[in-house]
């Protein structure tokens, strides 16, 4: 649901939209009171809300009918690799999913406590 909740000592969080169609680019914010700032004062805004992490390297994967096409490193550090069945799993996923388009892309990483996501 939209909105965002009352109080604080959450932390820093960080915020992206959650429809499929990008209003804003992604950012961290300290308080709820932020978002204000940052345009967003309507409750019914709906927000993926997710702790802030550090990406040492990003990827992007292109996949058309299921089948991946080419996965590009885009940020970061070209030697550290995303683990091939965690994409896997995640193209598998996406391309179960109702209503998933032919071709899309998917993006993953490596975090600075050797997660790769």
């Amino acid at each position: 649901s939209g909105g965002t909740s009352s109080g604080g000592g959450l932390g820093a969080v960080f915020v992206k939209p959650l429809d499929r169609r990008k209003r804003f680019t992604g950012f961290v914010v300290a308080q709820p009171d932020d978002l204000a700032s940052h345009g967003l004062t309507r409750r019914a805004e709906r927000l993926l809300c997710a702790s802030v992490v550090r990406w040492l390297t990003e990827w992007r994967v292109y996949v058309a009918e299921g089948e991946v096409l080419a996965c590009c490193n885009y940020a970061g550090d070209p030697a550290l690799r995303v683990e091939p069945t965690v994409v896997q799993e995640g193209v598998a996923a996406r391309s179960a999913a109702p209503g998933c388009p032919a071709g899309y892309a998917l993006d993953y990483g490596v975090l600075d406590d050797a997660r790769r996501t």
